[in-house]
This record gives C-alpha cells, structure tokens and sequence, in this order.
C-alpha cells in the first residue's frame, strides 16, 4: 500500500479513535458497494440498448 494513503488512513483511525483494521473493513465495503452500484448501472444500460434494438419500429411509432 502507498505510504502517504496508509498514513491518512491511520490518521483517520486516531481521528475516530478506531483501530485501523476497522477504518479499512468501511473502506472495502463501501468499494464493494460502489462497485455493485456499477454493474447494476452496467446492466440497466445493456438491458435498455437490448430493448432499443429490439423493439426500435415501435419506440418510432410511439414517439410520433
């Protein structure tokens, strides 16, 4: 781990008076949080190209 992010996240530790275990357990989840809201986001989009293509004379017909 880069030096100067380990001494922030030790920093942050004494700041909530929390080991530093417990300052790294939030930070992987809330990047494993981040990262579902990506692939949920990821799969919307996909979901709604996948409907465009398929269904693109009717959204035509309907925007009219």
């Amino acid at each position: 781990m880069n030096t100067d992010l380990y001494e922030c996240l030790k920093t942050i530790a004494r700041q909530e008076g929390r080991p530093i275990g417990a300052v790294l357990e939030d930070a992987a989840r809330a990047f494993i949080e981040n990262r579902k809201e990506i692939v949920a986001q990821r799969n919307v989009l996909e979901a709604l190209d996948n409907s465009m293509l398929e269904h693109d004379t009717l959204y035509k017909k309907l925007a009219k």
